[in-house]
């Protein structure tokens, strides 16, 4: 533990209760106090909500560091969540991450389609012209004697 500021902060754990992803907030009561506070590392203070599995839209505060080089001041804002609401969160959010697979996965389909599509409008208009030409010359060749 460190003292960053007057609070008592617990450095992260290396497990999925801190790893994962998570977003800045800004405009929040919960942040009085820390805008003007540093980190060890000497980086501003900032709040976070955790989106991981273990503790789904849960607020902490941290080391504002580029990701994967945070310091360790870590402090909880949040009380743990009950045991229903972590499950039911977490179930949506996996729900949406595989959402997010599919949707990626359709968005390369439709990418590979209009390859394909622009492919074989390409091979018609070889069609066409070939089929224009052979046309043109045996037409030519009818009205020769």
């Amino acid at each position: 533990m460190s003292n960053v500021g007057g609070s008592r902060y617990t450095p992260p754990r290396n497990n999925s209760s801190y790893s994962g992803q998570s977003y800045t907030t800004s405009n929040d009561s919960c942040h009085a106090g820390t805008e003007h506070r540093l980190c060890e590392c000497g980086n501003p203070i900032v709040t976070r909500t955790s989106w991981t599995i273990l503790n789904p839209g849960r607020r902490f505060r941290g080391c504002s560091g580029k990701k994967g080089s945070y310091c360790s001041t870590f402090e909880w804002v949040d009380q743990p969540g009950c045991q229903r609401c972590v499950e039911v969160i977490s179930g949506l959010i996996r729900r949406l991450s595989r959402s997010t697979a599919n949707e990626k996965a359709y968005e390369d389909r439709i990418r590979n389609l209009e390859a394909h599509v622009r492919f074989l409008q390409a091979k018609l208009y070889v069609v066409l012209i070939a089929a224009v030409v052979t046309y043109v010359g045996w037409f030519a060749s009818r009205r020769m004697p």
